[in-house]
Formats: structure tokens, C-alpha cells, sequence
């Protein structure tokens, strides 16, 4: 009988004469069996979800998003927000095709718009417009694999590769930056005038989700926008500036210090710029914010990092947009200080959803066992896209 197969090897161990092995298998299970209840009680969490009551989004949240009112639940061994903001660099890229467009700018500079090939698409289709984060592009795994997903869902994807990255020049000795939205609202605009007939939303991650909400306030009710999806936002610059960590700091700027080589020989020609490096031309900085002081906030004309940082946060703006927008950021991000997330604007404001989970670090939110494809805030923002969408109809914006 069955019982008796799984009573023999127990039994075995306890007849053995090498207690060392029957002590070390049971200190083993023992604390498997304290992790695993460990990580049913406190990793295994609903999201914690604010928004205004008896607004106009309560209903989606009560009532249709059902990824939100289930528990999130992260990769068992990777709880730790290290871990998991690292397991978020390991997906895998998604199998898709781009179709590049260079999109010449108002003040002389280019973004690149690549267009995700997709046979499958209506000419109705929903398009979702995603916008990466500090340093990344449309060959970002996060990107391929919320593209991928989105076209599997029927959306028609683009994916802006902002100034000077991912083989796209950089034309102008102002690259971009948090604050900066000129770049996005001529791709938005540039995208409606192709697609008309199409509902656009857009997903903004990281450094890309803040430009994307500060833009969506700015625009207001004239945005082409029907919706946006904020991920691992920072909202607070100041806040989130002061909190960041060494290493994570040291490993930005690291990115950008390529960024500022491959590029010198026109950012030296900002003025200002030349003269904050030195006659040397050389950029000696260690740390994100120590960039931001001789770069990005003299390119876009602040006099330090603290202005730039001041201006960019665009939890300052959240009570002038006009637009159903979901917030997804976790709590252990070790990018985001906790004390930035936005819990009393989404608690009054009528089109601000936010969702917090306790775990999820920086642009991962791992989940399973082996996270090698999507993760929880892929679901969750085509989810939250698709509800808006279905409830607002075709002709409305």
C-alpha cells in the first residue's frame, strides 16, 4: 500500500546509525516547513488598494479587476527586495519583431518609435503606447515582455526609445530626463495622427512612469491618452533620491556614464554642460545624483539636482489629471522611499487607483517558482487597460 511506501524512508532514517544525517534532514525540513509558513502568512498578500470612495473608479476596483482582489503572490525565494529587483533583470526577452520609426522633434532632437509587428491586430485595435525606464529601451526584457503579452491580448504596441539609446542619435546636446514631457506628448500626438481611429493607453515604468503621469497632468482632459499605467514610479524625487541606496546608485550612474561617452561630443556643446565637466572633458561622478548635478539638471536648466529633483516629482501633479490611471508599486522597492507612494491623492481623487503590494521590488514583481516570462503587473496593467477600455466604449474619450 501507498502508506506503507511513504512510511519506509522515514522509518529507515530513524534506524540508521548516523544520527548526524537524521538531524540534519530534520533541521532541513524544519526550516522549510518554518519558510513555507512564513510566506503564507507574510509574502502571500493581497495588494492594499486606494482610491476614492464612491468615485468614478471604485466600481472597477470592487467589482472587475479581479488580479487586484486576489493575493499577490511572489517567487517563494525571493522575497527579499534585492533579490527580487534582481530576479526582474533575469526574464527572459519576449520573441518579438520591431518595426523602427524615427520621429523628428520640434527643437531638432529624435526619439525612435518601434512598432511591435503583429499580424493578428484589427484595424480598431487598441494601441498601448509603453514608455521604459532610466536607461532603457524597447529591447528591455520588462518591455518585450509587456509588448508581447499586450499583442497576444489584441493591443497594437509602440514602444518610445528616448534621445541617443538603443541605436537612436542623439541630435541635440539635451538628452532627457524625469522631468522633461515635450518628448513624449509629439510621440503621443505623432501616434494619434497614424492611428485616429485607435483608443491609445500607455504603461510608464520607472523613470518613464513619473514622465508619463507628469505628462497626463499637464494635458489634463486634452489628452489622447484613455488611460495609463504607472509602474515603480518614484513620484518623489527628493524622497526617493535621499533614500536610494549606494550600490543602486553606483549602478545607475554607471549607465549613464556610457551614455555620456558615447555621446560627448555633443553634450559638450551645451555651454553650461562644457563648463560643469571642465576643461578635461572628463566625468568624474559616482553617484546618480552627483550626474544629475553636472548633466541632467543643467541640460534641462535647473542650477542643481535639487532643483531638477524639486520640479520633476510628479506626485505634485496627480490632482490635475483627467484620466483612469493605476499606480502599481511595492513597498520593499529599494528604489522608491516608501514615504513617496501617494496613499492620500489616490484616496481623494477620482481617477487615481493605487496598488500596493508589501513585496515586488523595483520593475519585477516576480511570480512562480522559476519567473522566467511575465510577472504579476503585466496581468494586472492589461487587466486594469481592458476594463477601462470595455467600460468607456468605442467612442468615447
Amino acid at each position: 500500500p501507498r502508506s506503507r511506501i511513504l512510511l519506509f524512508f522515514p522509518l529507515r532514517l530513524l534506524r540508521s546509525r548516523r544520527p548526524g544525517v537524521i538531524r540534519s534532514i530534520f533541521a532541513a525540513a524544519t526550516a522549510a516547513f518554518l519558510y513555507a509558513a512564513y510566506y503564507f502568512k507574510y509574502g502571500v498578500e493581497r495588494p492594499k488598494l486606494f482610491y476614492k470612495r464612491g468615485g468614478r473608479l471604485e466600481r472597477y476596483v470592487t467589482e472587475k479587476l479581479k488580479s487586484l482582489q486576489e493575493p499577490y503572490r511572489p517567487t517563494p525565494w525571493a522575497l527579499n527586495r534585492h533579490i527580487s529587483t534582481f530576479v526582474g533583470t533575469l526574464r527572459n526577452g519576449a520573441p518579438i519583431t520591431y518595426i523602427r520609426e524615427y520621429l523628428p522633434l520640434s527643437d531638432g532632437g529624435e526619439v525612435a518609435l518601434d512598432w511591435v509587428e503583429n499580424k493578428h491586430k484589427l484595424k480598431d485595435s487598441p494601441l498601448v503606447f509603453i514608455i521604459p525606464g532610466l536607461s532603457g529601451d524597447s529591447s528591455a526584457n520588462y518591455v518585450t515582455q509587456q509588448a508581447h503579452a499586450a499583442a497576444l491580448a489584441g493591443f497594437e504596441c509602440v514602444v518610445m526609445t528616448n534621445r541617443g539609446l538603443f541605436g537612436n542619435p542623439l541630435l541635440t546636446p539635451r538628452a532627457y530626463s524625469g522631468a522633461w514631457t515635450q518628448d513624449l506628448r509629439e510621440a503621443v500626438r505623432h501616434v494619434q495622427s497614424k492611428r485616429p481611429e485607435q483608443p491609445i493607453v500607455a504603461i510608464g515604468y520607472s523613470l518613464g512612469s513619473n514622465v508619463l503621469l507628469k505628462y497626463m497632468a499637464e494635458e489634463g482632459d486634452s489628452t489622447p491618452l484613455r488611460a495609463g499605467v504607472s509602474i515603480s514610479n518614484p513620484y518623489d524625487f527628493v524622497k526617493s533620491s535621499d533614500a536610494l541606496p549606494g550600490f543602486y546608485s553606483r549602478h545607475l550612474v554607471k549607465g549613464l556614464i556610457k551614455y555620456f561617452e558615447k555621446h560627448k561630443d555633443m553634450l559638450l556643446k551645451h555651454p553650461d554642460i562644457a563648463k560643469s565637466v571642465g576643461d578635461s572633458g572628463q566625468l568624474r561622478v559616482q553617484t546618480l545624483k552627483e550626474f544629475d548635478d553636472v548633466i541632467t539638471s543643467i541640460a534641462f536648466g535647473f542650477p542643481n539636482a535639487n532643483a531638477y529633483y524639486s520640479h520633476a516629482g510628479c506626485y505634485q501633479y496627480l490632482h490635475q489629471i483627467q484620466r483612469p490611471v493605476l499606480m502599481i508599486s511595492a513597498r520593499d522597492d529599494p528604489i522608491v522611499d516608501p514615504e513617496a507612494i501617494p496613499i492620500q491623492q489616490a484616496s481623494s481623487h477620482d481617477y487615481l487607483v493605487l496598488a500596493v503590494t508589501e513585496h515586488g521590488g523595483h520593475v519585477a514583481f516576480p511570480e512562480g517558482f522559476l519567473p522566467k516570462d511575465r510577472c504579476w503587473s503585466d496581468r494586472v496593467s492589461l487587466e486594469f487597460l481592458q476594463t477601462v477600455l470595455e467600460d468607456q466604449g468605442p467612442g468615447s474619450v
